[in-house]
């Protein structure tokens, strides 16, 4: 029988031209290591390669992919050789978990030429959907320091609500009961089963 760590590294959905993978072999380390090192990652540092291979196979990570296949042209000073293209990394949101009980999500980054598409709010919709596949799960949590966009859209997207911060003053933790809750079904509208 697979494991539940086995059968959720093994998900993928696709919209157009575009990829999100479970599999955390499809992830490119350098360009994480790139994203670590710019601006837009303010909370972490860039770790070693090694390190960061390591991160990326002891969680769940969901990458994002554009899957466009179309290879440059041949250049004028090399006519027949093509460079082999793949899926474009463009995205990811780590989920450090057990896979049965407990998700913690960090590390939710989208490409800046991506933005404004939808792709950030599909990314975390396919985070939803496989935490609320989750027969055993408690609760699925993050933390944030943006207020401004972050909080409503984690509100908006997966029902998460803040547990503990104040506006201006600190971090949002934000968190949302998962089945395996004594009060998810109250908390839902569900009936508990006899």
């Amino acid at each position: 029988m697979a494991t539940a760590a086995s059968q959720l590294r093994q998900k993928s959905w696709r919209r157009d031209e575009f990829l999100i993978s479970t599999d955390p072999s499809l992830i490119p380390v350098n360009e994480v290591i790139k994203v670590f090192t710019s601006d837009e990652i303010y909370w972490a540092k860039p770790l070693p390669a090694d390190a960061t291979r390591e991160m990326l196979d002891n969680c769940l990570c969901f990458g994002l992919y554009d899957t466009d296949q179309d290879s440059p042209p041949p250049s004028p000073g090399n006519p027949t050789k093509r460079k082999p293209s793949g899926p474009k990394f463009i995205g990811i949101a780590r989920c450090i978990t057990d896979f049965t009980t407990v998700l913690y999500i960090t590390d939710v980054w989208v490409s800046p030429a991506y933005r404004s598409e939808g792709l950030g709010t599909w990314l975390m919709e396919c985070v939803n959907e496989v935490s609320e596949s989750m027969p055993h799960l408690r609760k699925s949590m993050l933390a944030t320091g943006d207020w401004e966009k972050s909080v409503p859209f984690y509100e908006r997207v997966m029902g998460m609500k803040v547990t503990e911060g104040k506006r201006g003053e600190s971090r949002a933790i934000m968190e949302r009961r998962g089945r395996g809750n004594p009060r998810y079904e109250e908390e839902n509208g569900e009936k508990k089963e006899e």
